[in-house]
């Protein structure tokens, strides 16, 4: 087997959600801190009430799945299609929100530690207008494998060697490992190889891959794609995880709701067009902090249900960095991939920093560009050419990281200077 490797991290970052509950949020803490089809994941641990009895009242989801994994307190669910459960200790909670559901989450102690996990899971566009569905997983209904006294594995979800979880595939086919390693102990789990994949520790650390790189407690690791198992050691007080890998869904922000065409039918009433249709797209993301993110316009956004893309036309991207660092992008037509986290832009593409923010900032055209949303990873094969003011640079292909604000241009190099 060939072990992927760490190639980001995530370190959570103090968050509060519901009604003040206080919390740690990795993925899920910006629009490109996502790893389809994991939207979020938010680590809950206190032993102060004033942290945690405020609870989750009332609240609605759609579009997606949540998972609740306990490991210490007691939660109870409720739901407005009648569902009620109870969460103790290593007991999991999995609501598939689908077209829609409002529920609940609210302590049920006044005293002690609260301690355990929110996951959010994304699903195709196809399954987003299922009705909702909820499941109640007790402790005791989640096998445990010991692979021996120093490894322990919680399978919540997928198939760990010959163990299967009480959860199992489905479109995301999602893998949900709870592990326990003693110091120095070394797990080499298989996974599928066409699974997103990453760990989450949340005591002591971890040293993934071959490379055997460090993964701190309380840090999600996004993990390489394409190879079938993946190397953890713990370090040297031991260390407790998350492992988990799922089925790419679909990488578009936007799509955390469906909008359905309607077109005249045959008898004069009106017939649903299968997929969505969107005009008139403005749509506004912001960090836990309350700043702005992202921005996206486009005249319209379609899904072609037989491929699974969507399509936008007369795309606009804002982004802001938490760094300070702005950049737009524009293009003529995007393509959102199903099954990827890269976004394709087609058609007078123009990358380029903020108006006024750095008098030296390049505008970057070309007639295509892929981004990937995850690692903020820009390049392309066409042709490009750089303005900075006066100046011109041209080339044939190029890359460049968003995040550390790097460029690199392949080949056939050239350029024009004004004195």
């Amino acid at each position: 087997m060939t072990s992927r490797k760490l190639e980001r991290v995530i370190a959570s970052i103090p968050a509060s959600d519901g009604a003040g509950v206080k919390l740690r949020r990795s993925l899920g803490a910006s629009a490109l801190a996502r790893h389809d089809p994991f939207l979020m994941l938010d680590e809950f641990f206190s032993d102060d009430p004033q942290d945690y009895l405020a609870g989750f009242p009332a609240h609605p989801h759609r579009g997606f799945e949540t998972v609740t994994y306990m490991l210490d307190g007691h939660m109870q669910h409720k739901d407005n299609h009648g569902n009620t459960g109870d969460l103790g200790p290593g007991d999991v909670q999995w609501m598939s929100a689908a077209r829609g559901i409002i529920h609940s989450e609210m302590p049920q102690q006044t005293e002690g530690r609260m301690r355990g996990f929110q996951l959010w899971l994304n699903l195709p566009a196809k399954e987003k207008m299922k009705p909702a569905a909820y499941r109640d997983i007790p402790a005791a209904k989640i096998p445990l494998v010991c692979a021996n006294a120093n490894i322990r594995v919680k399978v919540i979800a997928g198939k760990a060697g010959d163990t299967l979880g009480p959860i199992h595939g489905g479109s995301t086919d999602p893998h949900y490992f709870d592990v326990h390693l003693a110091a120095g102990a070394v797990l080499e789990p298989a996974l599928p190889a066409g699974h997103n994949a990453f760990l989450y520790v949340y005591e002591g650390e971890a040293l993934v891959g071959e490379e055997r790189k460090p993964l701190a407690r309380r840090s999600a690791g996004l993990l390489s794609s394409g190879e079938d198992s993946v190397r953890i050691e713990a370090g040297g007080a031991g260390a407790r995880l998350l492992l988990l890998a799922g089925v790419v869904a679909l990488i578009a922000a936007l799509v955390q709701w469906r909008v359905v065409d309607r077109e005249p039918a045959a008898d004069g009433g009106t017939a649903e067009r299968p997929g969505y249709y969107l005009t008139g797209v403005d749509l506004e993301e912001f960090g836990v902090d309350g700043e702005l993110r992202i921005g996206l316009r486009s005249i319209s956004a379609t899904e072609d249900t037989a491929s699974g893309v969507i399509r936008l036309a007369q795309v606009a991207v804002d982004y802001h960095a938490p760094t300070g660092r702005e950049w737009n992008l524009t293009s003529n037509e995007a393509r959102v991939p199903q099954g990827g986290q890269t976004v394709e832009f087609e058609g007078d593409v123009k990358l380029a920093g903020r108006p006024g923010q750095d008098p030296l900032a390049a505008e970057l055209h070309t007639q295509r560009l892929n981004l990937d949303t995850v690692k903020e990873i820009a390049d392309t094969r066409s042709p490009v050419e750089l303005a900075f003011g006066a100046h011109r640079v041209r080339a044939v292909g190029m890359h460049a990281n968003l995040e550390a604000g790097t460029l690199r241009l392949e080949s056939d190099v050239n350029g024009q200077f004004a004195p």
